[in-house]
């Protein structure tokens, strides 16, 4: 390990420019550095930045070569070290500290134990993604020269590949403006292009892969770095089943274990994929699997392919194919030996293994289904089809988006596509930052946001929250209960693991909407609540003011809302006002509300004697929207009345309340049609 991460920075200073030789070691040192730049809640002030074992002499000495007249270097004799870490001080030095290296990279990131505020919880979570993250490697130096040496200013494009990373795009600008930025700006105008030459790569019994022209881009993808062997990836299957439950594992190159499984090819077979920095012990890809098969009769497959995601991200694109090629074969296997029906096959991938999965889909002719989790943006959005996961990969593709901004694909801030690649696209609480998620959050860090998708997922498939999401244009409108509605051509569709249930018919790229809550399984539940206001004699009359409004169950009070939840709104006569409901429980079955009405003195727009201080209602309709029924397209409308004689409307004064039932719409002689 010492002898290879020193080469490499050999190789670095062999370079005959000095001032690239420079930026591109200052760049090495401080985009590592990144990656730890958060301190840990247990404060812990040690940050593993590159792993050498044992000896950290020879590359201290090495900065200590380019820097020895800017400062001093302070170094340690601690047997015990493992990590060296290299940060600039104030005064304007670069200090080393060691500390001891951690062999275990962790255990499970979405622990089941962790739930909003649950702080030892978050620490363990945030501790094993700082050991995942500080165990990246580089490819093997042979490779890199190999590369380098086919490629004209390789560290030129090198910047430009990291400079559409996320958190690390400011920081290449500027090293890249040290270097002068012609080059680049050259390249972006389609008057400079990349050395590029079609080759192709064989991996013996799973085939080979070509890259062509399409996985080539001057700005977007410059590099693409030959990919590691099938040994260097360590891609591996584990088999879950209800009859074997533990999992069993199997060597792509041995698939012929599969005879003596559980493997049952009359039920569906789902493959779930992760994607980079995943650690080498019990994670996603088999804690989804156990809460599939305990209530699901499937055969459940993860795909490990821990060695080949750790290395620095700009350096392993070309590894996902390998992956992609051994998921084929096991799906040639299955299909040969097994008698499996492909259309009966449904890939679950995250990040990187979305694309994956989109990979396997190209190749696999009627594939039943993809389930993107957050398809990974660097390297991939605004590529061709051929490059990325797109809606022609199965014969359904669903994609959920929760780090992405599908209002500005460039955002180099998020590490998810913002672009449409499934039959449906769902956007989750808008599909950008989280609930719950900030800058650097733990435990996922600045990723919090990118692999909140798995939770949500896995909310799917251990609790019955339908997750329903409805199309619509932005989430601007959907914020304002403009979408809600699933009798159109679209329809809604559940999101996560029943999303199947939604029939594209023909559609590709609808974009769905819905929200979460901060419940332990995220769950959130929508309604609307509209008001019917009674014609006036005088023209534009309104009022102003705030409703609370509580849901009831009989004489159970369910729930209580503030309409609108800031501010005051203008209710003018003769129109019907929509606000949505948005509560973690299910309040489906309410057959009644209770309005207060608060009135508030608009001060922008002067009343002129058009504004009541009371408010007029007929009737009340309350829309459940998360029922099945939607699904099929029925409509839920609930009207609820006022109580009393036969009396058309109602006036509630202000400070006072009133109460609308369906059971008084039902005894009513009143035609409530007419306003609905």
């Amino acid at each position: 390990m010492v002898n290879e991460a020193v080469e490499q920075i050999e190789f670095v200073f062999n370079m005959t420019d000095f001032k690239m030789k420079t930026a591109v070691m200052l760049f090495i040192i401080i985009i590592l550095n990144i990656k730890e730049a958060y301190p840990s809640p247990s404060n812990d002030s040690n940050f593993g930045l590159i792993t050498l074992g044992n000896n950290t002499t020879m590359l201290s000495e090495k900065i200590s070569n380019i820097h020895r007249n800017e400062g001093r270097i302070v170094k340690s004799s601690n047997p015990y070290v493992g990590r060296i870490n290299v940060y600039r001080r104030k005064e304007n030095y670069f200090q080393i500290k060691l500390s001891k290296q951690t062999s275990n990279i962790g255990k499970h990131e979405n622990s089941a134990e962790e739930t909003p505020g649950n702080t030892r919880a978050k620490r363990q979570t945030f501790n094993e993604r700082k050991r995942q993250v500080s165990s990246l490697r580089f490819p093997s130096i042979q490779r890199i020269n190999e590369y380098a040496g086919n490629i004209p200013e390789f560290f030129r494009h090198l910047l430009d590949s990291i400079s559409t990373n996320p958190f690390s795009s400011a920081l290449a600008a500027k090293i890249r403006r040290l270097l002068g930025a012609d080059g680049r700006m050259a390249r972006e105008n389609g008057q400079l292009q990349p050395e590029f030459e079609e080759k192709e790569y064989c991996f013996g019994e799973i085939g080979c892969f070509k890259v062509t022209r399409d996985f080539y881009d001057p700005v977007l993808r410059p590099l693409n770095v030959p990919p590691e062997s099938r040994e260097e990836i360590g891609t591996k299957f584990i088999l879950f089943t209800q009859t074997q439950p533990k999992g069993l594992v199997v060597n792509p190159r041995n698939l012929d274990v599969l005879n003596n499984s559980s493997f049952n090819a009359k039920l569906p077979t789902k493959i779930v994929v992760h994607g980079w920095l995943t650690d080498s012990e019990t994670t996603w890809v088999e804690e989804l699997p156990k809460e599939i098969i305990e209530r699901h009769n499937y055969n459940v497959i993860g795909v490990r392919w821990a060695r080949g995601s750790y290395l620095f991200y700009d350096f392993l694109l070309l590894n996902t194919l390998v992956v992609a090629l051994e998921i084929v074969h096991l799906l040639g296997w299955l299909v040969q030996n097994k008698g499996v029906d492909v259309k009966d096959v449904h890939l679950i991938g995250h990040s990187l293994g979305a694309h994956i999965s989109g990979y396997v889909g190209e190749r696999v002719s009627g594939l039943g289904r993809i389930t993107g989790l957050d398809p990974s943006r660097p390297k991939f959005q605004g590529m061709p089809t051929s490059v990325r996961l797109d809606p022609s990969d199965a014969l359904f593709v669903d994609v959920l988006h929760t780090d992405s901004n599908y209002t500005d694909p460039r955002d180099y801030n998020k590490f998810g596509s913002g672009e449409l690649a499934g039959h449906v696209d769902f956007f989750p609480n808008g599909g950008g930052n989280q609930p719950g998620c900030g800058f650097f959050t733990p435990p996922d860090m600045f990723a919090c946001s990118h692999t909140m998708v798995k939770r949500f997922f896995r909310a799917s498939v251990t609790s019955s929250c339908p997750f329903l999401a409805f199309p619509c244009d932005s989430y601007e409108n959907f914020k304002k209960g403009k979408c809600f509605r699933c009798s159109g051509a679209l329809g809604c569709a559940p999101m996560g693991l029943n999303a199947d249930l939604w029939k594209p018919r023909g559609k590709e790229g609808v974009a769905m909407f819905l929200t979460t809550s901060g419940q332990p399984d995220y769950c959130q539940y929508h309604s609307r609540l509209t008001l019917h206001l009674p014609v006036s004699d005088k023209s534009n009359s309104y009022a102003h003011g705030r409703i609370r409004a509580t849901l009831l169950k009989g004489s159970e009070r369910r729930k209580e809302f503030w309409l609108p939840r800031r501010g005051a709104v203008r209710l003018e006569l003769g129109t019907s006002p929509t606000f949505l409901l948005r509560h973690g429980d299910d309040h489906s079955s309410c057959d009644g509300v209770e309005l207060s009405w608060h009135a508030q003195q608009d001060v922008f727009r002067p009343c002129k004697g058009r504004c009541e201080p009371h408010l007029r209602l007929s009737h009340v309709t309350f829309t459940p929207l998360d029922n099945r029924d939607v699904l099929t397209r029925k409509s839920s409308n609930v009207l609820m009345c006022s109580p009393g004689p036969y009396h058309l409307n109602v006036t509630i004064t202000s400070g006072r309340k009133a109460m609308f039932t369906s059971k008084s719409c039902q005894t009513s002689h009143r035609n409530i049609l007419l306003y609905n």
